[in-house]
């Protein structure tokens, strides 16, 4: 199993706060998620630190819905340790 490179969108892009990483998808230019392994369909982003330089991929966790309509996606760190205390929201506005 190869982990694909993923291009990381930069952190400035997004609001931190309370354990959250949260942007607009419409702030992002989001076309979608991109695949983590070759062989494998779990989906995710990567985003880079302007602090420290460090890209971090989180995984798809969820889809939020209000009826029909998707809200928001949510995703987690695929390696835990690497950003143990945030997760990650992205509106679809």
């Amino acid at each position: 199993m190869a982990r694909l490179n993923i291009t990381p969108i930069p952190l400035e892009k997004f609001k931190v706060a309370k354990g959250k990483i949260v942007s607009f998808a419409s702030d992002l230019n989001f076309r979608g998620f991109s695949r983590i392994y070759d062989d494998a369909a779990d989906v995710g982003i990567a985003i880079r630190s302007h602090h420290t330089g460090k890209v971090v991929t989180f995984v798809f966790s969820r889809e939020e819905r209000c009826n029909e309509d998707v809200v928001a996606w949510h995703l987690v760190p695929l390696n835990k340790k690497e950003c143990p205390k945030y997760s990650v929201v992205i509106f679809n506005t």
